[in-house]
């Protein structure tokens, strides 16, 4: 028993065998000394998040949900960002004192992904009476003034395999009738 005022103190030497020593009270801190775990819990860091969503009509690949990903979890301050080429929708988690929505709209805006997706405008007018500076899109159009009409067929093989590796699709069966 150590003498009061003391403690004990465990300690081992390099031939592996423990010794006690008694140590004077004012070496070791006491009991009075040893942090108190804290009842108050840390604020919780989705408490300080905020949530934005952007409109993005140029995006619709899931190369651009990719793209779009990359350029916005770059942005100090973003924690989370879901992106939909389906929706054509961006979700973006933030932190608000790192990153503010104008500036996450800004990179979608410098990227592009904002804007409209360009459609080319169908004309009325044959490719042969169309001036060079108009786009030329058409469907399949035959109008009666137009004369005899020139249409092309292919018959596509319907067995083998596709033209293209697709993952999980093998030669196609034919059904007998």
């Amino acid at each position: 028993m150590a003498q009061q005022g003391s403690r004990h103190w465990l300690s081992t030497e390099a031939d592996g065998v423990f010794h006690i020593v008694s140590l004077p009270g004012n070496l070791l801190p006491g009991p009075e000394h040893h942090r108190q775990p804290s009842t108050q819990q840390p604020p919780n860091r989705q408490d300080y998040m905020e949530t934005a969503t952007f409109s993005v009509p140029a995006m619709y690949g899931d190369h651009h949900v990719k793209e779009v990903r990359r350029l916005l979890l770059e942005l100090p301050g973003v924690e989370d960002v879901y992106a939909s080429s389906a929706f054509q929708v961006v979700e973006v988690t933030y932190e608000p004192g790192k990153v503010s929505p104008e500036a996450i709209e800004t990179v979608l805006d410098k990227a592009g992904y904002l804007d409209e997706l360009p459609v080319p405008k169908e004309t009325d007018k044959p490719a042969t009476e169309a001036e060079r500076e108009e786009v030329f899109f058409r469907h399949s159009t035959a109008f009666e003034q137009a004369g005899p009409v020139v249409t092309f067929s292919q018959e596509v093989p319907t067995g083998g395999r596709p033209l293209w590796p697709c993952p999980g699709l093998g030669p196609i069966p034919t059904m007998e009738d």
